[in-house]
C-alpha cells in the first residue's frame, strides 16, 4: 500500500501522513454546511479514517446542528478539511487536498 502525504492548503503542517486510506464518496461539505444543492445530490470524494489518532495533526470542531463535526488543520485552524460523521464513526478527509 503507498503512502499518503498531505498538508494544510492553508500553512506547511502535515495534516495526514501515513498509508492511503479507502475512498468513499459522500456528499459535498458545501451541502453539509446548509447550501442549496441544484439538480442531483452532488458527491465528493473522501479519505476515510475511523481512527482519529491516524492524524498527524488535525482539530475537531464541536457538533454543529446536524451533530457533524468539521476537520481543520491542527496548526492554523483553517478548514474544513473534511468532517466527522458520527453515525458512520469516520473521519472524512477531502481527496482532492492530495497535491
Amino acid at each position: 500500500m503507498s503512502r499518503l502525504h498531505i498538508t494544510c492548503p492553508h500553512c506547511p503542517s502535515v495534516v495526514f501522513s501515513n498509508d492511503r486510506p479507502a475512498v468513499v464518496e459522500k456528499r459535498t461539505l458545501r451541502s453539509i454546511l446548509g447550501a442549496e444543492e441544484k439538480g442531483p445530490a452532488e458527491v465528493e470524494r473522501y479519505y476515510s479514517l475511523k481512527d482519529p489518532f491516524a492524524f498527524d495533526n488535525i482539530s475537531v470542531s464541536k457538533p454543529l446542528a446536524s451533530n457533524i463535526k468539521l476537520l481543520a488543520c491542527g496548526e492554523c485552524e483553517k478548514g474544513p478539511l473534511g468532517y466527522f460523521d458520527p453515525a458512520g464513526k469516520e473521519y472524512l478527509l477531502l481527496c482532492s487536498l492530495e497535491k
